[in-house]
């Protein structure tokens, strides 16, 4: 019996850590892939100033989330959103636009795809 209680607690405590992570990762992956969408329609407006300033603004909330999100998650997939985000920087002091929202394309990508593969699903589980 008492083993049985220690298994509960303990899988009390996975799946609790897993819904605090969940809900992080949710929140932080949303908030910037938000902010992205924004710098699309700048983009796309074709807005030099304004879209500095949205990138900077991207680049400065991830450096405060990726923080956090390195405890648990595999830092590839972070190197990954923060390589295309600095791209993207690169692209818009070039004033290239197209290249830009292709990066775009991609980091959103990227961020959906991380967003989905941290959820607790059963495809994830097996």
């Amino acid at each position: 019996m008492r083993e049985i209680v220690i298994i509960m607690v303990v899988l009390a405590i996975i799946f609790g850590v897993n819904n605090i992570t969940e809900t992080y990762t949710d929140s932080s992956l949303g908030k910037i892939d938000e902010l992205l969408k924004d710098l699309r329609i700048t983009l796309i407006d074709k807005n030099n100033f304004k879209a500095i300033e949205k990138i900077d603004d991207i680049l400065n909330k991830w450096e405060e989330k990726s923080e956090v999100l390195s405890y648990y998650i595999e830092h590839d997939e972070l190197e990954k959103i923060e390589t295309y985000l600095i791209e993207i920087k690169s692209d818009i002091d070039n004033n290239d636009f197209i290249k830009a929202i292709e990066n775009l394309d991609v980091c959103e990508f990227i961020i959906s795809h991380m967003n989905e593969k941290q959820g607790f699903l059963l495809k994830n589980i097996f």
